[in-house]
């Protein structure tokens, strides 16, 4: 227990770090009265498990802890100051939101994006469904083996699934490939302790059917060979975790 005050700390003592240079750049930005002509955009592609969910990092887990991130945005001509939007919105957002607050017309690049302006008027955005996946465990297990010093065949079958998971602001799906699904009272149950996938079969066969929508829409993209890696970079990789 100790051990998790202590790595909270120091997540929070990061935070504090971002908070100040964030403030820093508002005063560049400020002191060269260009601040209210900057789209200033703040979010994360991920949050943490800091021993939710018996889970450490950001990996293994399609739980809120994870993916229900920050996301600010600061252009007072078009977005009014003190706004708090309350409904659901995804990362694939931002970018027909950058177009429209630039004014750009690119119907050939919109046809191909998923996600919608902030800009527009959303048609009942309580009802807005979300979606993430992880096709595959990353770190792999034999990375994750051999960080943790185990032998590299060492199984977890917990660990060792593929995600997906549909969300609105009430309830979420995670469904997973080994058959362990999980469902959540996001307003009774926000931490996401209690899984009721069997006693809301109703609910979920129709997040099931979200799910089942959805997927065809995300193709994945080709896979193209890795640029070349210097070792500095390399070292970097290995220091944030990428690589084994």
């Amino acid at each position: 227990e100790g051990d998790f005050t202590l790595l909270q700390a120091c997540y929070d003592g990061a935070l504090a770090s971002l908070d100040a240079a964030v403030g820093a750049l508002l005063d560049w930005l400020r002191q060269r009265q260009i601040l209210d002509r900057t789209l200033l955009i703040i979010t994360s592609d991920h949050g943490e498990n800091i021993g939710e969910h018996g889970l450490m990092s950001h990996a293994y887990s399609l739980h809120d802890t994870l993916i229900h991130v920050p996301l600010l945005i600061r252009y007072p001509a078009l977005f009014p100051p003190g706004q708090r939007v309350t409904h659901q919105v995804q990362l694939t957002d931002l970018f027909p939101t950058i177009l429209d607050t630039l004014g750009l017309d690119v119907p050939d690049v919109r046809r191909e994006l998923q996600g919608v302006s902030l800009l527009a008027p959303l048609e009942a955005p309580e009802q807005r469904l979300a979606f993430a996946e992880m096709l595959a465990p990353h770190p792999s297990m034999a990375a994750l083996n051999r960080r943790v010093g185990l032998p590299v065949e060492t199984p977890h079958p917990a660990l060792d699934r593929a995600l997906r998971c549909v969300r609105t602001p009430a309830a979420k799906l995670i469904w997973a490939s080994d058959g362990n699904h999980a469902l959540y009272d996001l307003h009774q149950d926000p931490q996401e302790t209690t899984n009721c996938y069997l006693t809301e079969p109703t609910l979920a066969a129709a997040y099931h059917q979200a799910l089942a929508v959805w997927q065809p829409s995300a193709t994945p993209a080709p896979c193209l060979a890795p640029p070349p890696l210097d070792n500095d970079v390399r070292q970097r990789l290995r220091d944030l975790g990428y690589l084994a």
